[in-house]
């Protein structure tokens, strides 16, 4: 993996981050997303996630192009 690679992933937790989802990276060259949850998380904070980390995606990908 390149440094842009991680760079890449660093920038999108940190975005994540921003919008209250806690994630860390994950790898050799923190090249992925690591996801923590707790053992007793609800349908709806997974939902807030899904939709969180599906906006903090897209707006990811329409300003890095």
């Amino acid at each position: 993996p390149s440094a842009s690679k991680s760079e890449a992933t660093s920038n999108f937790v940190q975005n994540l981050r921003a919008n209250s989802v806690l994630v860390l990276t994950a790898g050799n060259y923190n090249q992925y997303i690591r996801l923590l949850p707790p053992l007793n998380v609800s349908k709806e904070e997974i939902d807030t996630f899904i939709n969180v980390f599906e906006a903090t995606y897209n707006s990811y990908i329409l300003t890095s192009n």
